[in-house]
């Protein structure tokens, strides 16, 4: 199974696997649902020390032109030993999978109603005194009835509406609300339902249903899962490694200036990428930011963690990738550029157009150097169950 991941984010992805740095992740609450923040760092990332953040401040920020040698000593990255988990799904993931696939059957029923426990994929557009507000619009939202995930008043609202049907429903935001610009006032949303989804039974009848191609029985559809299961372990242990490999030739390496223009370059696509979050769910920077407990020396806080740090890794790989070869453009440039193509389930083009084709050589070139330096390792593969009791282990060059 391809691994599909929204084109705005794969550069921040791309990020994550160079730099290795602490994770920023946070959620924040629109006007009536959770809403994420866009996260600037993975999770399978390794999380920087203020001791290893305070050396790297220090680091002077040079402008112009630079030699390589003055601003970097590459580590050794031939010969390391490292252990490649291979995860066995097991009969219970399977099974929990399968369970969130049938609640998420929609109802054909015209006339049925939402029920507690029915997920609700609607439209809403939220008004205080007649005029619309910041955050209180959506085309395309998900409810889970009875979860709290919307304010008090709003779920209750929803219950017993049908496929289709609009209805204006009045709320009160608590006072203590984290949006303080409609905290403690009343509202009035006007919702349409635009599905709405119900557990099934697992039956060979609703896998035909689904019309999978060669899947048609119970049987095949479990398979089918645990399959998909399985190949998503793959790819996440897969990227686990490779983050692994790449913090570890970060952390070797030598570092004595950094260019100012990458630092900055930084600092500003992480500004950039918020604000582009936060007018995905209509609210200002500063809403979004305080909705997420953040404050303005947060932000330049972690806008500077993010300069420096993918800095550091464009030097790191513009040297690593001297010292090997690698270049934009050459075959093995190629071959990995339709690699990463082919994952992200776009083509070439679209690739450099949605992501802008600096970003595109910056990820092929870090997959090519991590690819070389797994090259040089010897790893060793062990086989663990997801409640990590180990099962066997092996070798592998």
């Amino acid at each position: 199974m391809k691994r599909r991941i929204a084109a705005m984010v794969m550069s921040l992805l791309m990020a994550a696997s160079m730099t290795a740095c602490g994770n920023t992740e946070a959620t924040s609450t629109s006007s009536v649902a959770s809403v994420p923040v866009e996260a600037v760092s993975s999770g399978s990332e390794t999380v920087s020390t203020s001791n290893q953040l305070e050396e790297l401040y220090k680091l002077p920020l040079i402008e112009g032109d630079y030699k390589l040698s003055e601003c970097i000593k590459l580590g050794n990255y031939k010969g390391y030993k490292l252990t490649k988990t291979e995860t066995i799904v097991t009969d219970a993931e399977v099974e929990a999978y399968i369970q969130t696939m049938l609640s998420q059957t929609e109802v054909q029923d015209e006339n049925a109603t939402a029920q507690l426990g029915d997920t609700v994929n609607m439209a809403y557009v939220g008004k205080i005194d007649g005029e619309e507000f910041s955050g209180g619009t959506s085309d395309n939202a998900d409810l889970l009835l009875g979860s709290g995930q919307f304010i008090d008043g709003f779920e209750t609202g929803v219950v017993g509406m049908k496929k289709g049907e609009t209805k204006d429903i009045k709320v009160k935001f608590p006072d203590d609300y984290s949006a303080s610009a409609v905290a403690g006032k009343e509202a009035v949303f006007t919702v349409t339902v635009n599905s709405i989804k119900r557990a099934s039974q697992l039956t060979d009848e609703w896998v035909k249903n689904r019309k999978e191609e060669g899947v048609n029985t119970v049987e095949e559809y479990r398979a089918a899962r645990r399959k998909e299961l399985q190949a998503q372990d793959n790819n996440n242990n897969d990227d686990e490694l490779r983050a692994e490999v790449w913090q570890r030739i970060v952390n070797s390496s030598k570092y004595y200036k950094l260019p100012k223009k990458y630092e900055e370059d930084a600092e500003k696509e992480y500004e950039e990428r918020l604000k582009s979050a936060a007018e995905g769910y209509g609210l200002s920077l500063d809403d979004y930011l305080a909705s997420a407990g953040m404050t303005q020396d947060n932000l330049a806080a972690q806008k500077k963690q993010y300069g420096y740090t993918i800095a550091q890794s464009r030097i790191l790989l513009e040297a690593f990738c001297e010292a090997e070869g690698l270049k934009v453009g050459s075959a093995e440039y190629k071959e990995e550029l339709q690699k990463v193509a082919e994952t992200f389930d776009m083509t070439e083009e679209e690739l450099k157009e949605q992501n802008g084709e600096e970003d595109v050589e910056q990820y092929v070139l870090t997959q090519m150097a991590v690819n070389k330096i797994l090259s040089y390792a010897k790893i060793t593969v062990e086989k663990k169950t997801s409640t990590d009791n180990e099962v066997s282990s092996s070798s592998e060059s």
